[in-house]
């Protein structure tokens, strides 16, 4: 499990699925690409529309899958359940960068390419880093 206590973080599917499960406002998920537990995660989200005011951007580009950054089963699940959602998802050619705000928690984080490593795991190797409280109300404006 991944300390969002810390600044510095691990954007491990772990974290990225609690961040998108405890939030209960707000959810913003900006990527290139996801992975499988990820988008499943977030299309369970979907059915909390009422409650909680969600945006998500993905770079759609199928060369975004070649290079490594999701899988890509996992665009055609969030597809699927944002069209039954009526949910309007966002596409951004070329975004490389992650985020994820749960409500009052923004986590930032670089993608890791399949392609290249498995991703770490460690804390000593981070990838993200974690902003809490006020610091991450400057992001609202995403919604």
């Amino acid at each position: 499990m991944t300390d969002l206590g810390r600044t510095f973080a691990v954007a491990s599917d772990e974290a990225l699925v609690g961040l998108i499960s405890r939030a209960r406002k707000r959810l913003v998920v900006i990527a290139p690409a996801l992975t499988q537990a990820v988008a499943d995660a977030l299309s369970r989200r979907f059915d909390d529309l009422g409650q909680l005011n969600v945006t998500v951007i993905l770079d759609s580009d199928p060369e975004v899958y070649r290079l490594g950054f999701g899988d890509e089963p996992a665009l055609e699940t969030i597809r699927a359940a944002s069209a039954s959602s009526m949910f309007d998802l966002r596409e951004q050619p070329g975004v490389r960068i992650g985020i994820v705000i749960s409500d009052d928690t923004t986590m930032v984080y670089s993608p890791v390419s399949k392609n290249i490593e498995a991703g770490s795991t460690s804390v000593e190797k981070p990838n993200a880093i974690v902003l809490s409280g006020s610091a991450s109300g400057a992001m609202r404006d995403f919604g």
